[in-house]
C-alpha cells in the first residue's frame, strides 16, 4: 500500500517497484495479483481499468480513504 501513497499505478508496475524497494521479498505477479484483489475486496485500494490503448488496457490501483487509514496505523505499529 506504501506503493501507491503517490499515486495510483498498474499492477505490474507495483511488482517491479517492489522488486526495486523490497527485492529480498522476491514477490512474483502470481503473489502480488491476488493480494490486490484482496486489497480491493476489502476497501483497502480502488481499482479501475484504463482503455487508453484498446489493445493494452491496463488495470489501475489507488488506495481508498480506507486504505490510506489502514497503512498510517500499520505505520504507528512499526515505530
Amino acid at each position: 500500500m506504501a506503493l501507491l501513497v503517490r499515486g495510483r499505478a498498474y499492477g505490474y508496475e507495483l511488482v517491479k517497484r517492489l522488486d526495486e524497494y523490497a527485492s529480498f521479498l522476491a514477490l512474483k505477479q502470481g503473489t502480488v495479483y491476488p493480494l490486490l484483489r484482496r486489497m480491493e475486496q476489502r476497501g483497502l485500494l480502488r481499482a479501475e481499468w484504463d482503455y487508453t490503448n484498446p489493445a493494452k488496457p491496463m488495470k489501475y490501483y489507488q488506495l481508498t480513504d480506507d486504505g490510506i487509514e489502514a497503512l498510517r496505523k500499520m505505520c504507528e505499529i512499526c515505530r
